[in-house]
């Protein structure tokens, strides 16, 4: 009996002090709203630090030319854009990579970048041409860029660009259709860029 009420006691204390130690992102910060002008976009002051609200970029590891991070493109699919994608890189060096990222990797405020950043680290394209292309996608935010180099932007301008993906990737993906949208935007940019 005695066993018991101690072990009672240790999991009490145990809990009290695990209660404690929630992270600030849980609490009620106060918030100072203010509006950007000519904009429908706010700012938002947190009492909180920024670190612990800021998602920090993971090293993400290219598996191939489609690095299908979300899980939303069967293993076939994957292989398929992939022998697409090095099929034209063999003809024209220029090198495509597509990447799709979860919701837990990052955030709609830092898509944009985070794509910019990967497109970098990949060190997609060959470096002397600058002729990359990153394909970010993330189904679960609802968010797509293309990022080119600057030897494909002369070729593929981001109003072009901007054309694929409202006419080609959103229409596709907007029925569930991830790959007929990765496929078709492929497709697109190479009928664009080859000789």
């Amino acid at each position: 009996m005695r066993k018991i009420f101690l072990l009672s006691v240790l999991l009490h204390a145990t809990y009290i002090s695990g209660a404690q130690n929630i992270p600030v992102f849980f609490e009620r910060a106060k918030s100072d709203v203010s509006s950007i002008p000519d904009s429908t976009k706010y700012i938002y002051k947190l009492d909180a630090p920024p670190a612990k609200l800021e998602k920090k970029q993971p090293a993400l590891q290219p598996t191939g030319w489609t690095n299908d991070f979300e899980h939303i493109l069967t293993v076939e699919q994957v292989v398929y854009l992939d022998s697409l994608i090095g099929n034209f890189e063999n003809e024209t060096s220029v090198e495509i990579a597509v990447v799709t990222l979860d919701t837990s990797v990052v955030d709609k405020t830092g898509f944009e970048a985070f794509v910019k950043n990967l497109s970098n680290e990949w060190a997609v394209g060959k470096k002397s041409l600058h002729n990359g292309i990153v394909i970010g996608i993330s189904a679960g935010l609802k968010k797509i860029r293309i990022q080119n180099g600057y030897g494909i932007e002369p070729k593929l301008s981001d109003k072009e660009t901007k054309r694929i993906i409202d006419e080609i990737m959103i229409p596709e993906f907007r029925k569930a259709g991830y790959f007929e949208g990765i496929e078709k935007t492929i497709l697109a940019i190479i009928s664009k860029l080859k000789p």
